[in-house]
């Protein structure tokens, strides 16, 4: 079984709701999600529907202290799928606790992360469960919307050649990560104290465990961001 590990927080962040679309897509304002009249509203209506070629697994979504009905929408959804697990933490932690939390309650092997403003492609999950014995941790390119002209444009982010900078910058955001969950213990989780670089900070002491990694080559995209 895979995890899927989601969070949304408080701050800056706190009007997100964590909600899946039929290609798992996590972000919407919350005034948003009860506005019939908005497009985010009716994408929510079908916020039960997750689409995965690959089905055993569990989505552990952490409300991070939110201050709007986000909660309420959340627990809804894992009525609807009992895959959906729902956290909510009393205080804003930030993305380290709020990752460790999940990560500490996950039962599969390994773990992938789909934070509030990312969509995983429906193939996602079944390149994991096919590929996860070739490396205890996965790197994967990914799509992002980049700044530029009159209106963003979709890139990709293509990890191979860069593999030597693993341990000089971010070398990829959590979307292109999926790994063993039984790293996450090895290395102590995610540094609470971080909250900002907390992935490339744990992917630097994951690397320092001698774990096999493999990178994958495009077109193998999880999803974008």
């Amino acid at each position: 079984m895979l995890d899927l590990i989601s969070q949304f927080s408080a701050g800056y962040a706190d009007q997100y709701t964590a909600g899946m679309t039929t290609r798992l897509r996590a972000y919407w304002y919350g005034e948003q999600v009860n506005d019939k009249e908005s497009q985010a509203w009716q994408y929510g209506q079908q916020s039960a529907q997750i689409t995965q070629y690959f089905t055993d697994f569990a989505l552990i979504i952490v409300d991070d202290a939110s201050t709007d009905d986000s909660l309420d929408h959340l627990m809804e959804w894992s009525r609807r799928d009992e895959r959906i697990y729902v956290l909510q933490l009393e205080e804003n932690r930030g993305p380290s606790a709020s990752r460790n939390e999940a990560i500490r309650r996950a039962a599969g092997e390994f773990v992938v992360y789909l934070d509030c403003d990312d969509e995983f492609y429906p193939d996602y999950l079944s390149l994991v469960a096919r590929l996860s014995p070739r490396g205890d941790v996965l790197f994967f390119g990914y799509d992002f919307l980049g700044e530029g002209g009159d209106a963003p444009q979709m890139r990709t982010w293509n990890p191979s050649p860069r593999k030597s900078l693993l341990f000089q910058k971010i070398f990829s955001t959590p979307l292109g990560v999926a790994h063993r969950r039984s790293l996450w213990e090895i290395v102590g989780g995610f540094n609470e104290l971080l909250w900002c670089q907390e992935d490339r900070d744990f992917w630097r002491r994951i690397a320092r465990t001698g774990a096999a990694t493999d990178i994958f080559n495009l077109p193998l995209r999880p999803g974008h961001y």
